[in-house]
């Protein structure tokens, strides 16, 4: 009752109703704060949305025009799913809504894009719609499109949640639709607006084809960390995510593009390694010299890259210990956190260095005090001790 009741004022909200001024809200927040009240609601307690009169609810907020409501909304799907499928309970609800989340992927927003794949997956017999998402990318996936972006997200999504049912499939569309015909494609002329001595920009600033490129850097990272094992194609991607790094974003060195695309892009593919490093078998495949030249984006020469990669990654670091999370040799990147010359930011590494050393430190004493696996915790400890970052330390300065 009480979600119900939640669900009808934030609904209220979003329409501009009385609501906003009873609870003392700002009108231009009020309905996005109630959304992420119901996320993190659908996580705690899944169970009380389980209702045909909620889901209702929750899918006529999926018609509102705003599209900052339909992300929020498809979260809170998704996590209902990951409690128990809401297609066993509610079949007839799902295959209605099935609909909006196919047109969402297709034609959305990257957002709304990102939401409705992992909602079908969650929630919906995805073998019936997926194949039909997947030819549509086909058209999409081309530079004309207005839905290029929202295509390219899509496909990595996809990629990464039913990795093994279109492989054949996603692999032939990443190699030529991703890498060739985006990635090492050279940047049109006189696209940019920047200012070209600006090193940095907000992302909504980049170039449409630029946006595009970041977002084809993190689908190829999506991929890969759904197949898991495929070492060949890790190698290869390692080495083009290298070249961008090496070649401080412009792959090609054509000199087309912009010091602030420059900056987006070698941070973008930095981003995709760490990402990619998260997964045992994949995320392996790196040779010592990309994991030299990966480190030097701690000590780039802008700013908010070092700011976001080191953010990203304390994020890969602080994952479910020991396996879901960056192996302990890019513990070893906080050493170069010394270098940085603008206090917050170092006093920010810092603390995420000292968070992640003692996340590790505290797993340890787990593993020495179960009984009868003192033979399986000396053998991890090479792996998960921080005093060993100092290993990795000493190469990458």
């Amino acid at each position: 009752e009480a979600i119900r009741l939640l669900v009808g004022y934030v609904e209220d909200c979003l329409r501009g109703g009385n609501t906003i001024e009873e609870v003392g809200l700002h009108p231009a927040t009020a309905g996005d704060r109630g959304l992420k009240l119901l996320v993190m609601l659908s996580v705690v307690f899944p169970c009380h949305f389980h209702y045909a009169d909620v889901l209702e609810q929750l899918m006529g907020l999926l018609r509102l025009e705003d599209e900052n409501v339909a992300p929020l909304v498809l979260s809170v799907f998704t996590f209902l799913g990951k409690y128990r499928c809401l297609y066993e309970q509610f079949p007839d609800l799902m295959d209605s809504m099935a609909p909006i989340c196919k047109e969402l992927a297709q034609t959305g927003t990257p957002k709304q894009a990102k939401g409705a794949i992992h909602c079908i997956f969650k929630n919906m017999p995805y073998e019936n719609i997926f194949p039909g998402i997947l030819e549509s990318l086909k058209n999409n996936l081309t530079p004309e499109s207005p839905h290029y972006r929202t295509a390219i997200v899509t496909l990595g999504h996809i990629a990464f949640n039913v990795p093994e049912r279109y492989k054949v499939q996603i692999k032939n569309i990443v190699s030529r639709k991703i890498v060739k015909e985006l990635l090492v494609k050279e940047a049109r002329e006189g696209e940019s607006e920047i200012k070209d001595s600006e090193p940095w920009c907000s992302e909504e600033e980049l170039p449409e084809e630029t946006r595009c490129k970041v977002e084809g850097l993190k689908a190829m990272a999506r991929w890969l960390l759904g197949l898991k094992q495929d070492t060949a194609s890790a190698q290869k991607t390692f080495r083009m995510l290298n070249a961008f790094i090496l070649h401080k974003g412009d792959l090609l060195q054509s000199g087309r593009l912009s010091k602030a695309e420059m900056s987006w892009l070698r941070l973008a593919a930095g981003c995709a390694m760490l990402k990619v490093c998260e997964q045992k078998g994949v995320g392996d495949q790196y040779t010592a010299e990309q994991f030299y030249n990966l480190s030097q984006l701690m000590v780039d020469e802008v700013k908010q890259v070092r700011e976001i990669f080191s953010a990203k990654l304390h994020k890969g670091l602080s994952k479910g210990l020991p396996n879901k999370c960056l192996p302990l040799d890019f513990m070893g990147y906080y050493a170069l956190a010394g270098r940085e010359m603008e206090n917050r930011l170092r006093t920010t590494v810092r603390n995420y260095m000292i968070a992640d050393i003692n996340r590790r430190r505290d797993y340890v004493k787990t593993l020495t005090m179960g009984a009868g696996q003192a033979d399986k915790a000396m053998s991890q400890l090479p792996h998960i001790l921080p005093d060993y970052m100092l290993v990795f330390a000493v190469p990458v300065l």
